[in-house]
């Protein structure tokens, strides 16, 4: 009976004058998974709690052996895969970082750089053989067909009296025209003596310059050589130059379809 409540009262005094129950607990939680031999006589009251007070030995045993023990320190913490293995061998660092698809396939092999940078059609070959860069742009319809030879742009401009004659003739023929109308007397007087519905407006009216340029285009070879040549000096660049070749005197003033009913007819017809 006395040695029963010695060894009750004995614990909480034990236990508190030294760590080693105190930290006898929580310390062997690493090793009980190990040690079930420690675990056992640990916590069984009957007879653990004798030879605990008994033998004196059992509290350095009891620090010494979990605390340097192999399960609890050495093995768990060292040997176990969740350091050595999983942090120098395991495929999270190594293998992942060098040779996982995140960093050698995908961004440096082929969908990122090699393939869809310099071999995918989508940026190599619209690029260089794509309708929208090579052909549209430096081939057929914007520099080459269109620029050079569609006659929406060459034709018209150089051939066409719809471009030619009446953008560059008239302001140039306006001018002189108007300027010197004591000089177009004496040098269209044929011409413009001949016909009748050109004199009149002419010199009544200053702003009748398309008539003028409607003259030549109807004269055609009479009026074209006398207008254009006594013209040229007062328009050096589009008047006779110009408009004077045959290639470009041909179609001006035979084809009064586009020029001499444009300019002529609605002011002519009234006068």
């Amino acid at each position: 009976m006395i040695r029963s409540h010695k060894i009750r009262s004995i614990p909480p005094l034990f236990g508190v004058g030294y760590a080693t129950p105190h930290h006898a607990t929580p310390h062997n939680a690493t090793p009980r998974h190990a040690t079930p031999h420690h675990t056992t006589p640990h916590h069984t009251t009957p007879r653990h709690t004798t030879p605990h007070h008994t033998t004196p030995c059992h509290t350095t045993p009891h620090h010494a052996t979990p605390h340097h023990a192999t399960p609890r320190h050495t093995t768990p913490r060292h040997t176990t895969p969740h350091h050595a293995t999983p942090r120098h061998t395991t495929p999270h660092h190594a293998t992942p970082h060098h040779a996982t698809p995140h960093h050698t396939t995908p961004h440096h092999t082929t969908p990122h750089h090699a393939t869809a940078l310099y071999s995918t059609p989508r940026h190599t070959t619209p690029h260089n053989a794509t309708p929208h860069n090579a052909t549209p742009r430096h081939a057929t319809p914007h520099h080459a067909t269109l620029h050079h030879a569609t006659p929406r742009h060459t034709t018209p401009h150089h051939a066409t009296p719809r471009h030619t004659t009446p953008h560059h003739a008239t302001p140039h023929h306006t001018t002189p025209h108007h300027t010197t109308p004591q000089h177009a007397k004496a040098r269209h007087a044929t011409p413009h003596q001949t016909t009748t519905c050109h004199t009149t407006p002419r010199h009544s009216t200053p702003c009748h310059n398309t008539p003028h340029h409607a003259t030549p285009r109807h004269s055609t070879l009479k009026h074209a050589t006398p207008h254009h040549t006594r013209q040229r000096h007062a328009t050096p660049h589009h008047a006779t130059a110009h408009h004077a070749t045959t290639h470009h005197t041909m179609p001006h003033h035979a084809t009064p379809r586009h020029a001499t009913p444009h300019h002529t007819t609605p002011r002519h017809s009234t006068l």
